[in-house]
């Protein structure tokens, strides 16, 4: 009997609620020019992540490309932004409040031909140790500099971190292990390093006294180094993957360096005796690379731009699992992508992806491990008319209810001149009902007049229009009310479906109607 009744319920929901439609959302901030990295701060007292505030940095503007720092030729400093209360900006919320972008400082170093900064910050908190705090480390020259998330402040002079003569592109951080890559210059503006290599420390001392070991590869181009520990019956090992570039334009001209310990780590000894050293082939022109644990393991994704695919290679055995091809509109377009493993309860945790591109496209995958491909709905691509993304970071809202959010920067036009804004995506899940009684659309399909009939009309907040993706196309305003009917005058629209949504004082009311 219990069983009946159990499947009449599961039948009535069934008949009330069509679908669960992904309703999307989008506000920009304007920050500095050319941003590039996206950070998010840490919760006060923890090391856990707060996508509330997001750091964002800026590689400025040289407008004459003479690596100096001139303000009357147009040129922009680097600089540090935050966007605050993020989540609370989300339309999807009964009464959003705005977001604020404001400056934290700029950057105004030393430059000596490297103006502006030529560095891949570690935008994941985790490549950065617990026992640093809530610290964001800059790369710039032959050193790294620590500025306080918190107090906004630089970290005493004398902590830099100075590692050798060269420019140092990207820094990672494990246990009491700092990792750099090093591009060394035989002019300050050039832009073709003579050599490559690849630096260990010991974070926790004078680095520049503690040097472990440094490597120099004949590979061309370094780019990010991201460490990692793997755990044996035996031990736990520390291991380092490094990508480089390669020759621009070579085909399969870029690798992932992976170097294993083979012994007990010996600063007298050289690098080649401490590590194996095994190469990867990972499509060409490649310059992102990201670290994510699955089921234990991990999984490095990197980012080839020469052909516009992902390549997802097992950190431990050390070779290639899978590759997802972007549909990017032009080659050499694809720059970063940005990885969330989101838990669930019932069925199997998911992976959704963010991927920028140089064609102006941001590409998100619901679901990495069901489906990549971008015909199938849940997989969406968001055009930005002739603008350059390059950063973007995907996280899950603190409420538990609105959804994911992801932002991007918005950092150059089609004509390669840095502009200066983020754009924040956000996303709910609702459920359309087919049968909801407090709600009723007439006529139903419709030509450019829809009148809706609504049990309680209390003071209306928005209504807003949605195509049948999801995506927020604008807020209706050519309405009038009448007792319980509302009627509003509907702009020029192609036939399909679309969704309303309403939010008055009390409720939040979606239903779908078709345009003949």
């Amino acid at each position: 009997m219990k069983k009946i009744v159990l499947f009449l319920l599961l039948l009535v929901a069934a008949a009330n609620v069509a679908n669960s439609q992904l309703l999307i959302e989008s506000v920009k901030a304007k920050v500095g020019r050319q941003p590039i990295a996206i950070i998010p701060a840490k919760i006060a007292g923890s090391f856990e992540i707060n996508p509330d505030t997001l750091n964002i940095i800026c590689l400025g503007y040289d407008a004459n490309f003479n690596g100096e720092f001139d303000e009357e030729d147009g040129d922009e400093l680097p600089s540090w932004w935050k966007i605050e209360r993020v989540i609370g900006a989300s339309p999807f919320l009964n009464n959003p409040q705005p977001f604020t972008a404001r400056k934290v400082m700029d950057f105004d170093m030393n430059w000596d031909g490297f103006f502006p900064f030529r560095m891949r910050i570690a935008e994941e908190t985790d490549y950065v140790p617990a026992y640093f705090g809530n610290l964001l480390p800059i790369p710039h020259k032959d050193k790294v500099i620590f500025y306080d998330m918190s107090t906004e402040k630089r970290i005493d002079e004398n902590e830099d971190y100075e590692v050798s003569d060269s420019n140092i592109k990207s820094v990672c951080f494990l246990q009491v292990v700092c990792f750099t890559t090093q591009r060394f210059y035989d002019e300050p503006g050039s832009y073709l390093p003579s050599s490559n290599v690849l630096g260990m420390y010991d974070a926790k001392s004078d680095i520049q006294k503690q040097k472990m070991l440094s490597y120099e590869s004949s590979n061309q181009n370094i780019q990010r180094v991201i460490s990692y520990t793997v755990e044996t019956d035996d031990d736990i090992y520390i291991f380092v993957a490094v990508l480089y570039e390669g020759t621009f334009g070579s085909p399969a001209g870029s690798v992932v360096e992976f170097h294993t310990p083979k012994s007990v780590i010996d600063g007298e000894k050289p690098w080649e005796h401490c590590f194996d050293i095994k190469e990867v082939n990972v499509g060409f022109n490649a310059n992102d690379m990201v670290l994510l644990n699955i089921n234990g393991d991990p999984y490095l994704f990197v980012v080839s731009s020469g052909d516009n695919r992902i390549y997802i290679v097992n950190g431990i055995t050390q070779e290639i699992t899978d590759t997802i091809q972007i549909p990017a509109t032009a080659p050499n377009s694809i720059r970063e992508v940005s990885l969330k493993l989101v838990p669930t309860l019932i069925t199997q945790d998911y992976l959704s992806a963010t991927i920028t591109s140089y064609d102006g496209n941001l590409y998100y995958i619901n679901d990495i491990f069901t489906s990549t491909d971008f015909e199938d709905e849940n997989n969406i691509i968001f055009p930005s008319d002739e603008i350059l993304s390059d950063a973007s970071y995907l996280f899950e809202s603190l409420d538990g209810e609105t959804g994911l959010f992801f932002a991007r920067t918005l950092n150059m036009n089609d004509w390669y001149e840095p502009i200066d804004e983020v754009e924040i995506f956000y996303t709910s899940k609702l459920s359309i009902a087919e049968n909801n009684n407090s709600l009723k659309i007439f006529p139903n399909p419709v030509e450019n007049i829809i009148n809706i009939e609504l049990e309680d009309v209390s003071e209306i907040n928005s209504i807003r229009l949605i195509n049948n993706e999801g995506k927020f196309l604008r807020t209706l305003t050519n309405y009038s009310v009448d007792g319980n009917i509302i009627q509003i005058n509907l702009p020029k629209l192609q036939p399909g479906n679309y969704f309303i949504k309403l939010n008055t004082k009390q409720n939040t009311h979606t239903q779908k109607f078709i345009i003949k």
